[in-house]
């Protein structure tokens, strides 16, 4: 249960700095821009198998940040994404980030952490009205989740969030954070 109080909180964390100056901020990349790419979205698994850079129509757009578009590691296929999250993983987690055999410390659960993010986004946006959905970025682009300690060189931690670029929301968290008790 602690662990997942300490996502949740990162959650929060991560939308405060869009409720106030991101979102509505002046600084926005267009979708055409050198430094927005796209992700392919596959929602039957959410986890992106290939490299294609594309978008659904009427979808949102998946701006990279600077530190992992330039990072060695940077791959789409170590990417998986919902609705409103996206999620990037480094070259230390082998194969399927769930399996454990493999990432004895690292393995962590992609899709649980998209529905929990999700569900989180709605409680936000919904229920409180913490964060508008509509806003000028939180329409246009979704939010970064990098998985801290699987990428061979850079972030590293435990958890924090913050803004992205002045771009969209992020959160860097440990794979161990994100596991139930």
């Amino acid at each position: 249960m602690h662990q997942s109080f300490v996502f949740f909180t990162l959650l929060f964390t991560f939308f405060l700095p869009l409720s106030t100056s991101a979102a509505g901020g002046e600084f926005v990349y267009e979708a055409s821009s050198p430094f927005c790419l796209l992700a392919p979205e596959h929602p039957e698994s959410k986890i992106s198998v290939n490299n294609n850079l594309s978008v659904d129509e009427g979808g949102k757009s998946v701006y990279v940040q600077r530190g992992v578009r330039n990072n060695p590691d940077f791959d789409l296929s170590r990417s998986a994404e919902s609705e409103n999250f996206v999620i990037f993983w480094g070259s230390k987690i082998e194969g399927d980030p769930r399996d454990s055999v493999l990432n004895p410390d690292l393995w962590f659960d992609p899709d649980y952490i998209l529905d929990i993010s999700e569900e989180f986004f709605n409680y936000v946006t919904d229920s409180i009205g913490f964060l508008d959905r509509n806003g000028k970025n939180t329409s246009r682009y979704k939010f970064e989740i990098v998985m801290n300690e699987t990428w061979s060189e850079q972030f590293t931690g435990w958890a924090f969030g913050g803004p992205v670029d002045n771009t969209t929301g992020g959160l860097w968290i440990h794979p161990r954070s994100t596991r139930g008790p």
